[in-house]
């Protein structure tokens, strides 16, 4: 399998709430994680804290704030860092710890990437 194939199977990347979440005013039952970009490349590698990075880095590639993430169910957080994971594999295999950190965690409840049950 080449590596466009996989990337096509991250992205777009749907995670669906069983109960929305709430900020700001504003509804969220679904978020649709886009592909990366050029632009989020460069701010993962920005000076900071890891966590502070793929906080940045999942609010812009699922286009909502990052209070959203922050108000996430833990399984349905665990989810998308599995993808960034699984991102960064492909293109940063040999660096380590945030990442190392998000390959011990399950994809969903089921094993497979998909509707989280929260």
């Amino acid at each position: 399998m080449t590596e466009k194939k996989k990337e096509e199977k991250l992205f777009p990347h749907v995670v669906t709430l069983d109960e929305p979440i709430s900020v700001d005013g504003t509804s969220y039952s679904t978020i649709t994680f886009r592909q990366p970009r050029g632009r989020d490349w460069r701010r993962w590698h920005k000076e900071g804290n890891e966590e502070r990075r793929l906080m940045g880095f999942l609010s812009d590639i699922g286009q909502v704030p990052e209070a959203v993430i922050d108000e996430l169910p833990f399984e349905a957080h665990a989810e998308v860092v599995n993808v960034a994971r699984l991102f960064f594999a492909i293109y940063q295999p040999e660096k380590s710890g945030l990442l190392n950190f998000a390959a011990s965690l399950p994809l969903s409840s089921d094993g497979q990437s998909g509707t989280v049950k929260s």
